[in-house]
């Protein structure tokens, strides 16, 4: 790292050596530093060296660590990565080719001599305004690149120097200059224990276990040949087959559910599990109708910890669909304006923050509103508006987003078809 003074050095530490090179060539030469300008009528060979463009480095412009704490504290000072482009131009007697002369020592030196070495810098610097300069000091070294121009960009380059003629030239590159803030910074503290213990960071080695898929059927289906359809989604009562890699040390799968708060656990027998399935057999149970919830949840399974740290595969999506019990009244009957109250009882019971719709015969009816706070229900009263009349009519309920499944599977091997006892007559 080095201080604002870092530019300056570099073009005085470079500004030596293209002296150096030019008096090799042409005796006499003299360095100015500064836009190129011709001297008019005067033939005095001269070399000017000029820092035309300042750019950030590529490199190491995203390579700055945070340089604050979160209190807001310093606790790194902040550095700027800078490239500086030269034009160096030569003047002098045309006849005898002073230009051309001292434009091929130059090159060949820097070709050279493409590194300012310390030592080279520390001369630059001298005992003058550049004293203070700690660039000599600075862990990157500046290396010098020649840069093709092309004839258009050496055109704009030189339309940069106003009423001044263009004069045999050649650009350079010094990268890259390092420039450090310079604002206090409060020092950090070492590191007196890592992890408990001391013991470090903990690493897992080896495959991970991870999921990939998990399918939705009854207890009994992987031993069927062929093998029985997956339902469309998982509803309690079925089994899910979870599919992944390493899985044998799983101990428990975890459901997070958005309207839920808390997850729930199903603890996974050893039976239940190999390297690249898990079974795992969800609840219907009275308990399972308060506790579980219709909707989309995050599957992940639960592994045994590392120094007392809980680990877990990803996460899968799981949809988790409603299942229709009753529809009634029996049969349906249209009120006094023609339209068709309905009362459907489910499983798992709804709660008051969910989003409840029937679907029958093209209609999407919401169910009625209740009360904040309300307890969770089995019993949604929906209204068809003046529905046309239909016979047979599946009936589908939506909770936050999942439907129900009006499907029975039957026969060897068992197929779907739909469920009478979720079709309904409007009359």
């Amino acid at each position: 790292m080095s201080n604002a003074l870092a530019i300056a050095t570099v073009t005085a530490a470079l500004g030596r050596v293209v002296h150096r090179a030019a008096l090799s060539a042409v005796p006499g030469a003299d360095l100015a530093t500064g836009r190129p300008e011709d001297s008019t009528g005067v033939s005095a060979h001269r070399v000017h060296l000029y820092l035309y463009q300042v750019t950030p480095n590529g490199t190491l412009r995203n390579a700055d660590l945070p340089t604050r704490s979160s209190d807001g504290a310093v606790v790194a000072r902040p550095t700027a990565a800078l490239d500086l482009s030269y034009v160096i131009a030569f003047y002098g007697d045309a006849g005898t080719l002073e230009p051309e002369r001292m434009l091929g020592a130059v090159v060949r030196d820097l070709h050279r001599h493409s590194v300012l070495t310390r030592d080279d810098l520390r001369a630059g610097i001298g005992s003058g305004d550049l004293a203070a300069s700690d660039l000599a000091e600075a862990v990157e070294l500046v290396k010098l690149t020649p840069t093709p121009l092309t004839l258009e960009e050496l055109s704009r380059l030189w339309s940069v120097f106003f009423q001044t003629r263009h004069a045999v030239s050649v650009t350079y590159q010094a990268s890259v200059v390092t420039i450090e803030s310079d604002v206090p910074s409060r020092p950090v503290l070492p590191v007196l224990l890592r992890g408990a213990g001391d013991r470090g960071v903990t690493t897992v080695v080896g495959p991970f276990p991870a999921l990939e898929r998990v399918e939705a059927g009854l207890a009994g289906d992987e031993l069927l040949v062929p093998k029985p359809p997956a339902f469309p989604s998982a509803q309690l009562g079925l089994t899910l087959f979870i599919r992944g890699r390493n899985l044998a040390e799983a101990q428990a799968v975890r459901f997070v559910h958005p309207r839920l708060t808390a997850p729930l656990s199903i603890a996974i027998p050893p039976a239940a599990a190999s390297g690249h399935t898990l079974q795992v057999a969800l609840p219907n149970n009275a308990a399972a109708q308060n506790a579980w919830a219709a909707g989309i949840m995050a599957m992940s399974v639960d592994l045994p910890p590392v120094d007392g740290l809980e680990r877990q595969t990803n996460a899968l999506p799981l949809a988790l669909a409603p299942i229709i019990q009753a529809i009634g009244p029996t049969p349906l009957a249209r009120d006094a304006d023609g339209n068709v109250p309905v009362q459907v009882t489910c499983r798992p019971k709804v709660r008051w923050t969910q989003r409840a719709a029937l679907l029958v015969d093209g209609h999407e009816v919401p169910a009625a509103p209740r009360d904040d706070d309300s307890p969770p229900t089995a019993t949604l009263n929906f209204l068809i508006l003046g529905p046309r009349a239909a016979a047979n009519a599946v009936v589908q309920l939506r909770v936050d987003g999942v439907d129900s499944m009006p499907l029975a599977r039957a026969g060897s091997p068992p197929v779907f078809g739909f469920d009478p006892a979720q079709q309904v007559t409007v009359p």
